[in-house]
């Protein structure tokens, strides 16, 4: 990304990114609890929903299906970043799996995620598509 004439910052892009000290210990912890933990820290977040859209939660109101997805996107956006500054592997790779895995069951068209979110709910896809573009910088 080239920077505006009179810019005086870049982005640097995760790649670019070695965290140490305190922010790498930081980082570490995030990764040794919740981060890397999410099964332990209960609904939504014990479940998946990006990597297979049959999994659609099972709600008496059609409105309320969207914010499962919110919120593991946020977890997905936060555990990608964190497990790659940190150097942990299994952070990392647990919350790619659910990016490959939205991609994989893309529909022909190329959509992703549960097909009632076709005309609504947007937001998810702001959070998890953060992930996407994050593990593109990445790689």
């Amino acid at each position: 990304m080239t920077a505006l004439p009179h810019a005086k910052y870049e982005a640097a892009g995760l790649a670019n990114i070695r965290p140490l000290g305190w922010l790498l210990e930081f980082l570490e912890r995030q990764c040794a609890g919740l981060t890397g933990h999410p099964e332990a820290s209960g609904y939504p977040l014990d479940h998946t929903f990006w990597d297979d859209p049959s999994k659609l939660p099972d709600v008496s109101d059609a409105a309320m299906t969207w914010w499962p997805y919110e919120q593991t996107a946020y977890w997905v956006d936060g555990a990608i970043k964190a497990g790659f500054l940190a150097g942990d592997e299994a952070v990392h790779g647990k919350a790619l799996t659910q990016i490959e895995g939205a991609i994989a069951t893309a529909a022909s068209d190329g959509f992703i995620g549960p097909d009632l979110f076709r005309d609504a709910h947007r937001w998810p896809y702001v959070m998890f598509f953060r992930a996407v573009l994050a593990e593109y910088q990445i790689t």
